[in-house]
C-alpha cells in the first residue's frame, strides 16, 4: 500500500521520482479496492509452441487458433504441442542502448580529491552572532586580507582520513579509503589543518571541485588535455596531468552567484592523488575475444575503467548544472539549465526569462512541485563480439520543488494541503516538506547583491502558541544578547526596509542549525532552481508514456544530452569516444504462455470435483483471461464465516444505502459458491447497529494526531474481537469511507496480528450516475475479492494452476521469495529495515505462507547508520519455511529449491551470493538434519539461485514507428476484440539474452505482462548459482509459467510470484509498524531508551501459515 521509493534497498515510504515507461503498479493492475492490488484482468490469446536452437519453449511463428476456454484435447496433446520444434525466430527489437567506441584516448587517468579547511578568523558568517550580524553585508566584516588562488608544492607525509577515496563504484562513487602514500618532500603549509577530510558538505565540495577546475584549465598545457569529473571523489583524464604522485591545490572559496571571492574568504587545500592508470581498449578487446572463446574472465579493471567512462559521459551535462559568470566586463550572470540526483539523472530546470520548455523537456506544474522529464544513463559492458561497450539512455520523470521564492512555495502548499484552516498539524506537515531546501536570500540589494548568501531550511519558526500561523509578526526577533523584542517582520522593516507590518501573512522559516539558526522571512528567501522532492508519494504527471514517445524523447534529446552535438563539446567527445546514432538492435526469443487450469462449474455436492477447464490459446496470449464458466482449481470449500462492515465518521451518517449494501452483500455471497466456496456463510448482524459501525471521530486521524490514533485502534480491535467471539466470524469485508493508510495500518494490525480475523477492505466509490457513495457490485470486483478470499481462507487453496509444467517445476521442487523494505524518508531516524521471506508449500505453487524479521542498520565508512540490504536472520527464515513446507506435505522435504531474490541493484549481488546463500545452504541442511533426514558429506539439494531485478533503464522498442500486425509487439490486441489505440509494447513472452545482458549465458530480460500504459518494463533476472540440471532456458521458460500464477489476478504478471509475494509481505509488515515508518514527529528511533520503540512483526497463530499478506 505504501508507495516505493526508490533505489532498492529501496524506500517505499517515499516516491520522489518515477521511472516514465514502467507501469504505475508494475507488477500488476490496481484493484478495485482502492489499495494497491490486482484486479480480474481480462484478456485474450496464445500460442502453441516448442523448443528451438536457442533453447527454451518458444511461441510458434504462426498464430493460435482462437480456442480458450474447454479442455480442448489430452494431457498428451498438451505435452506433444510443447515439443514441437518452432522455426528460428529472426524478430528483432530496438534496445535504448548505443554502442560505445573507443577512439584515440585508449588509456585514461584517475585522480583521488581530498580536502580540508584552513582555520581562519572572523569572516562574519553566523557562528552564534545576532540576526543583525548575519543580515548585513559580509563586505562590512573586518577583512584579514586575501590568499589568491594558487597551487602548493606537496609537503611532508599528511596523515590520512579515514574517509579519503582509494577506489570507486561504477557511478564514481567513494567505495574505499586511503589513497596511496606520497613520497613527494616539500612545504607544507603550516597553518593548515593536519587532516584532509573528505567530509564537507556535497554542495560546498562540488563548487570547491569547480573552482580547481577553472585552476587547472587556466594552465594552457594543462587546458588541452580532455578532462572529467564527477564533482565528488575523481577526476579522469586522458593524459596525466600531475609532474609528481599528488599535489595540494589552495582555493580561495566563493559561491556560484558571485563573480569572484570576497575579502576574507574560506579557504580550501585540495589534494589531488594519481591513483591509477587504465586501458579501455584493453577492455573491449578482453570482452569481444572471451566472448569467442567463452572463458568469461572478468577484465581486471572493467569495474574501474566503466566508473571512469559513466564519469565521462556525465561531465557534459553536469558542467550545465552549474550558474557560471561570462568573461565579459563586468561579468555576466549566466543561470544553470540542469540539475541532476546522482550523477546519473539529468533534468532540465526552468531558467528566468527563456519560454518554453527545459532542456529535457516541458515542466507541468503540481501544486507547490514541478514535475520535469529528464534522462538516466548507465554505460554497460558484456561479453559480446559485437557491442562490448554500451551506453544505456533511458527517461525519467521526478517532482520538483517549484521556482520562486519561499513564500510563493508556502501558499501552493497551503492551497492544496490547508486550503480553509491552520491546524497545528500544518505546522509539522509543512515544516518536513520544506526541511532542507536550499535557498538564498533576498534581503541585500544594488551593491550589496553579492553578499547574499546560500542557505539550508531546517524548520519553520516557533510561535508562542499552537495552532497559530508561524508569521513574520507572529515570530519574534532571535536576537541573542540584544534581546530585541519586536517581531522579525518589524526588525526587517527597520533595517531593511521591508513593509511587512503588524498584520503581515508572510510565514517566518528557520535557516541553518545549531548556534546559526534563525527566522528569516520566507518572501526573502529565493530557491535554487532543481531540487528534488522524495518526501512525497504524489506521482509526477506525465510520468507515463508510450514506446513511441519515450523512443522519439531519447533519440532526440537524450542522446545528445550525455553526448553534446559539437565536436568541441566537453565529455565523451572531448574523450574521442564514438557513440551510435541509432538503439541496439537486440533478437528476441518469444516464449509461450502456458495452458492455465481452472475447474468447470459444476455441483459441488457431487463425490469428485469438478472437471478441469483450460485456458489456452488466443485468451492468455496477451496476458490476462477471465473467468467464464470456470470455478478455482481448489477452492476453500469448508465452512467459514464472514460478513462486512461499513465504517462511518462521527456524525456523517450512512454514506451507503441499505439497498446497496444488500445488494452487495448477496453479490458476494453468491459470486464466493460460484467459484466453489459453498461452505462461505454471510452472517447477518443484529440491529440496532447492523452492519455500519460508527468511527470515534468526525475526521480521519493522521499522523500527528496520536490520541486519535490510538483511539482508531482500540475501536477496531474491540469491534472486530467482538465479532469474532459473538457470532464466530472468520472473515470480515470493510467499507471505508475513503483510502486512508492510518485507518487500513489499524485495521491489518488488528486483524492479522492481534485477531486472527481475516480482512479485505473496499473503499466506497461516488457513483456519478446514481448521484450516492457505495460498495463495486461488478462481477469482475466480485471476481477479484473472491481471489483473495480464496487464498485467505484456506491454507491448501488453489486459485489456478498450469496443465503442464517445464520439468523444473516438477514434483518437489520448492520456491523462495526474498525481499527487503527500507524505512523512507518519512520514518523515525535510524528506524530498521524489514526482511521477508515467503515459501511455496504445495505442487500448484499457489501456497506462499511468509516469514518477516527486522533488519537492523549498518554502519558505513563514516560511521553512520543506513539501511541494510543483507538480510540478517535469512537462515532462521528460511528454515521456518521450510518446516511450513515439511508439515503442509506429509513430512515429505523439497528435492529442489528456487530462490528468487528481489531488490537487489546490479551492485549488491555479490552480497546475495557471499552471505545469503550460505545461509540458505546452511538452513536446509539444519533443518534436513532436524527432521531425520541429515545430508551426508559431499550431499546437497540443488539450488538455483536467481536476482529479479526490476530497478534497471534497459526497455524495447519496435524497429518502426509504423503500426503493423505482427506477432513480436501487442499491436490492436487479440481478433475479435481489438483495442482502439495501438500499442507499440512487445508482447508477454517477450525474452532478450544477447548483445545487453552480460554474456556470460546466466542472465536474460523478460517481459510477462501486457503494458497497458506506459512502456513496458523488463524483469532482469540473474542466475548467480545453479546446481540443479536445469538451464538458463529452462529457468526462464518456468519464469515465464510462474507468472501466469499469481493468485488474486486472472492475468500475468510482470515478475515471478515468488518476489512478488515476497514485496506484498514486507508492504504489509510497513503498516504493523506504520508509527515509525510515517513517524509523527522527527524523532529519533532507539528502542533501548523507549520501550515502545520496538517493531512487533508477529503474526496471529491462526494465520501463520496462511497468505495474511494477500
Amino acid at each position: 500500500m505504501d508507495a516505493r521509493g526508490r533505489g532498492r534497498g529501496r524506500s517505499r515510504g517515499n516516491r520522489g521520482n518515477y521511472d516514465t515507461q514502467g507501469n504505475q503498479g508494475n507488477f500488476g493492475r490496481r484493484g478495485s479496492s482502492g489499495y494497491r492490488d490486482t484486479s480480474a484482468n481480462r484478456g485474450r490469446s496464445g500460442s502453441r509452441g516448442g523448443y528451438n536452437s536457442r533453447g527454451g519453449f518458444y511461441q510458434s511463428s504462426d498464430r493460435a487458433p482462437s480456442t480458450g476456454f474447454g479442455h480442448h484435447g489430452s494431457q498428451a496433446a498438451l505435452e506433444q504441442s510443447m515439443s514441437q520444434l518452432s522455426v528460428h525466430s529472426d524478430t528483432d527489437l530496438l534496445a535504448n542502448h548505443f554502442e560505445v567506441t573507443i577512439g584515440k584516448y585508449a588509456e585514461l587517468y584517475r585522480y583521488a580529491l581530498s580536502f580540508r579547511k584552513r582555520p581562519q578568523g572572523d569572516t562574519g558568517d553566523c557562528g552564534g552572532k545576532d540576526l543583525e550580524r548575519i543580515t548585513k553585508s559580509k563586505a562590512s566584516t573586518e577583512s584579514e586580507g586575501n590568499t589568491k588562488v594558487g597551487v602548493k608544492s606537496q609537503g611532508d607525509p599528511v596523515k590520512e582520513s579515514a574517509s579519503e577515496p582509494k577506489s570507486f563504484d561504477k557511478d564514481g562513487k567513494s567505495k574505499s579509503a586511503n589513497p596511496p602514500d606520497d613520497d613527494d618532500n616539500g612545504d607544507e603549509p603550516t597553518h593548515a589543518s593536519e587532516t584532509f577530510d573528505s567530509r564537507i558538505n556535497r554542495s560546498k565540495t562540488r563548487r570547491i571541485i569547480a573552482l580547481l577546475i577553472l585552476e587547472l584549465k587556466a594552465d594552457k598545457k594543462l587546458a588541452r588535455i580532455p578532462l572529467a569529473t564527477n564533482y565528488s571523489t575523481h577526476i579522469i583524464t586522458a593524459s596525466p596531468i600531475l609532474e609528481k604522485i599528488s599535489k595540494i591545490f589552495t582555493i580561495d572559496y566563493y559561491d556560484e552567484y558571485r563573480s569572484g571571492p570576497p575579502d576574507n574568504p574560506e579557504v580550501f587545500d585540495v589534494k589531488l592523488v594519481f591513483e591509477k592508470s587504465f586501458s579501455l581498449r584493453d577492455l573491449s578487446q578482453h570482452l569481444q575475444e572471451s566472448s569467442r572463446t567463452q572463458s568469461f574472465v572478468e577484465f581486471p579493471d572493467k569495474e574501474d575503467a566503466v566508473s571512469a567512462l559513466n564519469i565521462i559521459f556525465s561531465y557534459h551535462p553536469y558542467v550545465r548544472c552549474f550558474p557560471t559568470f561570462t568573461h565579459e566586463n563586468p561579468p555576466r550572470f549566466s543561470e544553470r539549465f540542469l540539475t541532476t540526483v546522482g550523477a546519473r539523472v539529468f533534468y532540465g530546470v526552468y531558467v528566468r526569462g527563456r519560454n518554453g520548455p527545459t532542456d529535457t523537456g516541458q515542466i507541468k506544474q503540481q501544486g507547490p512541485l514541478n514535475s520535469i522529464p529528464g534522462f538516466s544513463r548507465s554505460v554497460r559492458t558484456g561479453f559480446s563480439a559485437d557491442v562490448p561497450i554500451n551506453l544505456n539512455i533511458n527517461t525519467k520523470t521526478s517532482l520538483f520543488y517549484a521556482k520562486g521564492n519561499v513564500q510563493e512555495l508556502i501558499d501552493a502548499w497551503k492551497t492544496q494541503n490547508a486550503p480553509r484552516q491552520w491546524h497545528q498539524y500544518h505546522y509539522a506537515d509543512l515544516a518536513k516538506f520544506l526541511k532542507g531546501l536550499s535557498v538564498r536570500t533576498l534581503h541585500l540589494t544594488d551593491h550589496q547583491e553579492p553578499d547574499n548568501f546560500l542557505a539550508t531550511i531546517t524548520n519553520l519558526a516557533r510561535v508562542s502558541q499552537d495552532g497559530m500561523q508561524p508569521t513574520v509578526a507572529a515570530v519574534r526577533a532571535d536576537n541573542p544578547g540584544h534581546q530585541h523584542m519586536e517581531s522579525l517582520g518589524a526588525y526587517f522593516d527597520r533595517v531593511h526596509n521591508t513593509h511587512y507590518g503588524p498584520k503581515s501573512n508572510v510565514f517566518a522559516v528557520v535557516i541553518g542549525g545549531g548556534d546559526c539558526a534563525k527566522a528569516f522571512p520566507a518572501d526573502l528567501l529565493d530557491i535554487i532552481p532543481g531540487q528534488v522532492m522524495r518526501k512525497t508519494r504524489e506521482l509526477p504527471l506525465a510520468a507515463v508514456q508510450p514506446p513511441d514517445e519515450n523512443k522519439k524523447r531519447i533519440l532526440d534529446k537524450g542522446r545528445s544530452l550525455f553526448y553534446g552535438s559539437n565536436p568541441s563539446n566537453t565529455g565523451a567527445r572531448q574523450f574521442d569516444l564514438s557513440l551510435g546514432d541509432v538503439m541496439i538492435s537486440v533478437p528476441v526469443v518469444p516464449l509461450a504462455a502456458p495452458v492455465v487450469r481452472y475447474r468447470r462449474i459444476g455441483n459441488a455436492q457431487n463425490s469428485g470435483p469438478p472437471p478441469e477447464n483450460h485456458v489456452w490459446g488466443d485468451l492468455v496470449k496477451y496476458g490476462s483471461w477471465n473467468l467464464k464458466d470456470s470455478s478455482y482449481f481448489r477452492p476453500a470449500a469448508q465452512r467459514f464465516v464472514w460478513t462486512y462492515i461499513e465504517l462511518t465518521l462521527k456524525n456523517s451518517g450512512s454514506v451507503c444505502r441499505a439497498e446497496d449494501l444488500s445488494r452487495f452483500s448477496q453479490g458476494l455471497q453468491s459470486a464466493l459458491h460460484r467459484v466453489g466456496m459453498v461452505g462461505a456463510y454471510l452472517q447477518a448482524l443484529p440491529f440496532p447497529e447492523g452492519h455500519k459501525r460508527e468511527l470515534p471521530h468526525e475526521t480521519l486521524p493522521t499522523q500527528h494526531h496520536v490520541a486519535g490514533l490510538v483511539a482508531q485502534f482500540n475501536f477496531i480491535d474491540e469491534m472486530i474481537r467482538n465479532l469474532r467471539d459473538k457470532h464466530g466470524v472468520n472473515l470480515i469485508v470493510f467499507l471505508l469511507p475513503t483510502k486512508d493508510m492510518e485507518l487500513y495500518s489499524a485495521v491489518k494490525r488488528v486483524g492479522d496480528q492481534r485477531t486472527g480475523v481475516a480482512t479485505v477492505c473496499h473503499v466506497l466509490k461516488y457513483d456519478r450516475w446514481k448521484k450516492h457513495y457505495g460498495p463495486n457490485t461488478s462481477p469482475d470486483f466480485y471476481g477479484n475479492l473472491s481471489m483473495k478470499i480464496n487464498l485467505k481462507m484456506n491454507s491448501r487453496s488453489v486459485n489456478q494452476s498450469l496443465a503442464v509444467k517445464p520439468a523444473i517445476l516438477g514434483a518437489g521442487t520448492m520456491i523462495l521469495g526474498i525481499d527487503v523494505t527500507h524505512a523512507g524518508a518519512l520514518a523515525m531516524s535510524g528506524a530498521p529495515s524489514i526482511a521477508a521471506v515467503v515459501g511455496s508449500v504445495d505442487a500448484e505453487f499457489s501456497q506462499w505462507p511468509a516469514s518477516l524479521r527486522e533488519n537492523p542498520l549498518v554502519q558505513d565508512q563514516d560511521g553512520k547508520k543506513k539501511s541494510n540490504e543483507q538480510v540478517t536472520d535469512l537462515k532462521d527464515m528460511v528454515m521456518e519455511r521450510l518446516r511450513g513446507y515439511y508439515d503442509a506435505n506429509k513430512q515429505q522435504l523439497p528435492q529442489r529449491i528456487l530462490v528468487y531474490r528481489d531488490g537487489l541493484s546490479e551492485g549488491q549481488f555479490k552480497i546475495c551470493e557471499e552471505q545469503e546463500l550460505p545461509q540458505i545452504t546452511a538452513a536446509i541442511e539444519a533443518v534436513f538434519t532436524e527432521k531425520g533426514r541429515a545430508l551426508s558429506q559431499g550431499q546437497s539439494i540443488p539450488v538455483a539461485l536467481i536476482c529479479a531485478v526490476k530497478r534497471h533503464h534497459t526497455r524495447f522498442f519496435p524497429t518502426s514507428d509504423v503500426q503493423q500486425d505482427t506477432p513480436t509487439l501487442i499491436g490492436y490486441g487479440a481478433p475479435g476484440k481489438k483495442s482502439s489505440r495501438y500499442n507499440f509494447n512487445p508482447m508477454p513472452g517477450t525474452m532478450v539474452t544477447e548483445k545487453v545482458t552480460y554474456g556470460k549465458g546466466q542472465d536474460f530480460f523478460l517481459i510477462s505482462q501486457k503494458a497497458q500504459i506506459g512502456t513496458a518494463r523488463p524483469t532482469h533476472y540473474v542466475i548467480l548459482k545453479n546446481s540443479t540440471i536445469h538451464t538458463r532456458d529452462d529457468i526462464a521458460l518456468a519464469t515465464h509459467h510462474l507468472c501466469f500464477l499469481f493468485g488474486r489476478s486472472t492475468g500475468s504478471v510482470s515478475v515471478c510470484p515468488a518476489a512478488y509475494y515476497a514485496d506484498l509481505a514486507a508492504d504489509r509488515a510497513r503498516f504493523y509498524v506504520r508509527r515509525f515508518y510515517n513517524a509523527a514527529k522527527d524523532e529519533k528511533w532507539d528502542p533501548a531508551a523507549h520501550q515502545d520503540h520496538r517493531f512487533d512483526l508477529s503474526i496471529h497463530e491462526s494465520m501463520r501459515e496462511r497468505m495474511f499478506y494477500i
